[in-house]
């Protein structure tokens, strides 16, 4: 029997996408009439200490803003759209997977308005599996490639424009600006298009999955070259995915997402699943703790010293999880 398709309500999808590119058009409207205005007080006559505050104000913050602002809009309405394709195939693969109907964990996103989360798989971090004991403890090559790659990856992307446009919505919605109110905008369509953004960059298959790109470039074949040693550590191998788990917290958290709606992420595919894997929200939290710490200055060392400070922690969460030790 073929199982029915959990949908999503494109039409709200393809509302809240028009809704962007209009906030988008009135917040480039008031920025060209408040420019008008600035331009016409500093060229006049009003000289004096307020005169030059209101204008470094506007150059520094106000005009800047509405940049920010119009791009993220901007960006928002193409990203609505793309994550109303993205749910469409996800939603299809997953019909495709079941013999019967879909269970009731999942058909609860039926008709729930938009939802970031509808699709478990576009938004969780990978479930960290059980560290085995190294067939070559001594090999550290795919360690050092990994580690080389995905600290330069982490750092990069914090700093990406599009994690910094999601920083400016999710400020804007919870410290709105006087010039933000005159755009039209509200809270929850800012968190809303923060969240479509963050969702498409990490969904399988996207910029931020890492699992193909590690493949490829460790040459992994097999399920036991998934597996690895890291330096300092003799007694056990780690699963190449904790990697995405890290980054996930730590680009989530430079994105301005707290550490609850990360972890919420996170586990909502192991939650639809019946199960819950305390490997991801150890890793996941590694990552997020990992930014706090050290920001866009964090190091190498820093992020292997993290990993191995971690050691015990993922061996006895992984080795206490249901069925981990039978991988």
């Amino acid at each position: 029997m073929t199982a029915e398709i959990v949908q999503a309500q494109y039409e709200q999808l393809e509302q809240i996408a028009n809704r962007f590119n209009r906030q988008a058009d009135q917040s480039e409207a008031i920025a060209q009439s408040i420019r008008q205005m600035h331009d016409a007080l500093v060229g006049g006559q009003w000289q004096g200490d307020a005169a030059r505050a209101f204008a470094n104000e506007m150059q520094a913050d106000v005009f800047p803003a509405f940049s920010r602002l119009i791009a993220a809009l901007r960006a928002s309405q193409a990203l609505t759209m793309e994550i109303k394709t993205v749910m469409r195939q996800a939603e299809e693969e997953a019909a495709r997977l079941f013999q019967g109907s879909p269970t009731e964990g999942v058909s609860a996103f039926r008709g729930g308005g938009v939802s970031m989360f509808a699709n478990a798989a576009q938004f969780s971090a990978e479930e960290t599996p059980t560290p085995t004991a190294p067939a070559d403890p001594n090999n550290y090559d795919r360690f050092d490639k990994a580690i080389e790659y995905m600290h330069q990856e982490m750092v990069n992307n914090a700093q990406s424009d599009v994690v910094k446009q999601m920083k400016s919505l999710l400020d804007s919605a919870m410290n709105p600006k006087w010039y933000d109110m005159l755009s039209g905008s509200n809270s929850g369509d800012k968190i809303i298009a923060a969240l479509a953004m963050w969702t498409a960059k990490v969904h399988a298959g996207s910029d931020w999955d890492h699992k193909p790109i590690l493949g490829d470039m460790l040459g992994l074949k097999n399920d036991k070259d998934y597996y690895f040693p890291i330096r300092g550590d003799q007694t056990n191998e780690y699963y190449y995915d904790i990697w995405s788990n890290i980054h996930y917290g730590y680009v989530g958290t430079a994105a301005g997402f707290d550490a609850k709606t990360l972890q919420d992420g996170a586990n909502l595919g192991d939650a639809l699943t019946g199960t819950n894997d305390p490997g991801d929200v150890l890793t996941v939290q590694m990552g997020i703790d990992l930014w706090n710490k050290y920001g866009t200055s964090m190091t190498q060392e820093q992020l292997h010293a993290e990993i191995l400070a971690n050691r015990d922690n993922l061996v006895q969460l992984d080795k206490t999880t249901s069925g981990k030790n039978h991988r």
